[in-house]
């Protein structure tokens, strides 16, 4: 995109290709959540501490090994049962990695531990152009383009991302520590 305000000053910048756009992670959670319990998905909230297999049979998540996915295991002793031709879904972010001490999988996942925040769209009067948009007034009338900031001081390392609504995604905020999962 064209962002004459970072033009001025000499910093690099180049267009995000097509039409790519930041999600709000909760939103987006949400709404997959919603989907799936539509479909008849059930939720369980609880803390993750193992899988169980069973040695048999083909069937979804069977590695070379023969092994399937017989059982999740909770915290506190309870377990939900899964059915050999049931899809089981690890969704645990960083956490993932822990398949590697369950299943003996290979999961190179590394998690950091950051802070976002997410303008929304509507008009505000807080000194960029005094109505407009946040997004749009920083990053152009198209949001086509991404600001990756070098680490500052404090050990943070900004990252703004513009969102069609003319909103506005920031990570990076308060540095990013690894996590230990």
């Amino acid at each position: 995109g064209d962002l004459p305000w970072l033009a001025e000053v000499g910093v690099p910048h180049s267009p995000l290709a097509g039409r790519a756009a930041v999600v709000d992670p909760a939103e987006l959670t949400g709404a997959l959540l919603g989907s799936a319990l539509e479909r008849g998905a059930a939720l369980k909230i609880g803390t993750v501490v193992g899988l169980e297999e069973r040695d048999e049979g083909d069937g979804i998540f069977e590695d070379e090994g023969g092994r399937l996915v017989s059982a999740v295991r909770l915290e506190g002793g309870d377990s939900i049962a899964v059915a050999e031709d049931e899809p089981v879904v690890v969704a645990m972010g960083p956490w993932s990695c822990r398949l590697e001490d369950w299943l003996g999988v290979p999961t190179p996942v590394e998690g950091v531990w950051s802070t976002s925040m997410v303008w929304d769209g509507s008009s505000f009067d807080g000194g960029c152009g005094g109505g407009k948009r946040i997004g749009t007034t920083l990053m152009g009338s198209r949001p086509s383009a991404a600001l990756f900031c070098a680490e500052d001081s404090n050990g943070c390392h900004l990252e703004i991302l513009p969102r069609l609504d003319g909103g506005l995604y920031v990570s990076g905020c308060g540095g990013s520590r690894g996590l230990s999962p």
